[in-house]
């Protein structure tokens, strides 16, 4: 139904309207926000980018994505929690590939790479990660020191 209002009353294609809805969850205020905002998509595909270049990271290179996430969090706060969101729900989505639901993945653009990340990562492993997310988050939300608790983070992501 998101994808079908998207067509008919944002005058998204079908193919975007398809990966807007699947992004979106199926939450039409947020998906209309994607296809509104043009930075939106550029956003999350850096998100996803970030993630994918922390998980091959050494130490040295987590603490300083991690003290770029600290000035992101001073200077952009949404743009961090969109973030850490982004990362979310790619974690959710490697376990749904991982035990076989490829029906439930959001990412659907980014299923080759998913295949690859729950190939490599038992479906425990994403849960710690999504884990981790949702208490670095809340840590920020309880004004815990943005720095210590993105270091946190940056250095137990898989």
């Amino acid at each position: 139904r998101v994808a079908q209002a998207l067509t008919q009353k944002w005058g998204a294609d079908r193919e975007q309207a398809a990966l807007l809805a699947a992004l979106s969850a199926g939450r039409l205020g947020y998906a209309v926000r994607l296809m509104e905002d043009r930075d939106g998509m550029d956003r999350r595909r850096t998100a996803l980018q970030e993630l994918s270049v922390l998980s091959g990271a050494h130490i040295n290179d987590r603490v300083n994505t991690a003290g770029r996430f600290a000035k992101m969090f001073t200077e952009q706060r949404p743009a961090l929690y969109d973030l850490l969101q982004d990362w979310e729900g790619w974690w959710r989505d490697v376990i749904a590939v991982r035990v076989s639901a490829p029906e439930l993945v959001v990412n659907v653009d980014q299923l080759s790479a998913l295949e690859s990340v729950a190939r490599k990562h038992s479906p425990q492993r994403a849960l710690a990660a999504i884990k981790l997310i949702q208490d670095t988050r809340q840590q920020l939300l309880e004004n815990v020191n943005p720095r210590v608790a993105l270091e946190g983070l940056a250095l137990g992501m898989p």
